[in-house]
């Protein structure tokens, strides 16, 4: 079976793929859902949807501020792969109190730092959340782009990979591509509360969450909260890149609790 057939097309409704909303109306109200602020505007613009400046902006001018609460925010991983810190951290308890309750078992699956890598961890938790995170959440996921759109070589077909030119790329790709698949399969097939994690998740295949898993490869970034390195998702924060020179930069606000562009 071909990587194409396994994707699913009915990952989000056919209506919410097709409908194309007032971008300024819908992401602004989803800033306002999440707790957040921003002095930009949504729109299109030649490279596609993103955050525009309708005016000079001055030094150190925050663009979107963000609560951690509303981020997905798992604990990194360490050089050799253990944290000392405990596991319960306010980030989740926040979730929890402002968005939809987190599954214990999911909770189980982000704390097992050491066991599970940051960027599974943070699939899993990223797939929860468009689908049952809350009405925010849930409303950006079929902004995210589908696999076809999406820039990651995992995800594309042979006819794309061929356009590479790149022979040894390619192959690694399809062999990284593989090895995801197969491990998805056999964890949750082995693990005893497998079935009860992809059940709070929606029963996601293979194929989507490696779809989820590119999202985090090419969105997640890392900050430290309190001493410790976090991991996260920062919703609408992607929607910034699209100027090939670097005008912004990211980081948490201790004293806010939120996250800053």
């Amino acid at each position: 079976m071909s990587f194409e057939d396994q994707f699913p097309e009915e990952l989000f409704s056919q209506e919410e793929q097709a409908a194309e909303p007032d971008l300024k109306d819908e992401l602004q109200c989803c800033v306002e859902l999440l707790g957040g602020s921003t002095c930009a505007e949504f729109g299109r613009g030649p490279f596609g949807r993103g955050l525009f400046t309708t005016k000079d902006m001055l030094p150190d001018e925050t663009v979107l501020s963000l609560p951690l609460d509303a981020c997905i925010v798992v604990r990194a991983d360490s050089v050799d792969g253990q944290l000392e810190t405990p596991p319960e951290r306010y980030v989740k308890r926040e979730w929890q109190r402002k968005h939809n309750t987190l599954p214990p078992i999911l909770s189980e699956f982000v704390n097992a730092c050491g066991v599970i890598s940051e960027q599974w961890r943070l699939a899993m938790y990223f797939l929860w959340a468009i689908h049952r995170g809350g009405d925010a959440w849930e409303s950006l996921g079929p902004l995210f782009p589908a696999a076809a759109d999406c820039p990651v070589p995992l995800l594309w077909n042979a006819t794309l990979l061929d356009e590479l030119q790149d022979t040894a790329l390619s192959a690694a790709a399809v062999e990284e591509r593989e090895q995801t698949l197969a491990s998805f399969t056999s964890f949750m097939e082995q693990w005893d509360q497998g079935a009860t994690l992809l059940e709070e998740l929606g029963n996601p295949t293979p194929s989507v969450f490696l779809w989820a898993l590119c999202m985090v490869k090419s969105r997640a970034m890392k900050d430290t909260y309190d001493g410790e390195a976090l991991a996260m998702i920062v919703p609408l924060a992607d929607m910034a890149n699209h100027s090939l020179l670097p005008g912004l930069s990211g980081e948490v606000n201790e004293e806010q609790n939120v996250f800053e562009l």
